[in-house]
């Protein structure tokens, strides 16, 4: 059964509005609000001093930059530039706690990268607390060198 040709021009004149809609509806985008409420205003300034490094067992990665990027990223602490570093210590004795408070800095870290046996390194950190003068935390540990690339990195040069 064929229809006559003044059905087709009805069944097109209903069939319009719907493919019109069908074709806004193609083109129809979603909007993504996000709204933080809360979260740190007054970020805890520290300075993170480049490690010292044992080259070539480290093979180049730059701990305290690590250390750096990860504590930035938490949004909880602010980093002082280290072209702004009154020194470059890498032991808790040789910080001038005065120097680092003046700049503002409530924390001081300083490290060392050593190289133990079969290419693994060690890595041995102070956490300093500039408002006491205190060492709060002197830390440890070791790793083989190849578990310690990390990918957002970039080597030190």
């Amino acid at each position: 059964m064929t229809l006559p040709p003044h059905s087709w021009r009805a069944l097109g004149r209903r069939l319009w509005p719907l493919l019109v809609a069908f074709c806004a509806a193609g083109t129809a985008q979603a909007q993504l609000k996000i709204e933080v409420t809360s979260g740190v205003t007054d970020p805890v300034p520290i300075a993170v001093v480049p490690f010292a490094r044992a080259v070539p067992a480290d093979g180049g990665l730059d701990v305290a930059q690590v250390i750096q990027h990860d504590l930035e990223g938490s949004g909880r602490f602010k980093a002082l530039a280290r072209d702004k570093m009154p020194a470059t210590p890498t032991t808790s004795d040789a910080v001038q706690v005065a120097d680092w408070k003046a700049l503002g800095d409530d924390y001081v870290v300083v490290g060392r990268v050593s190289s133990i046996d079969s290419g693994n390194i060690a890595v041995d950190f102070d956490l300093l607390n500039t408002l006491t003068a205190n060492t709060s935390s002197r830390n440890a540990s070791s790793a083989p060198r190849r578990r310690c690339a990390m990918p957002h990195t970039a080597a030190a040069t």
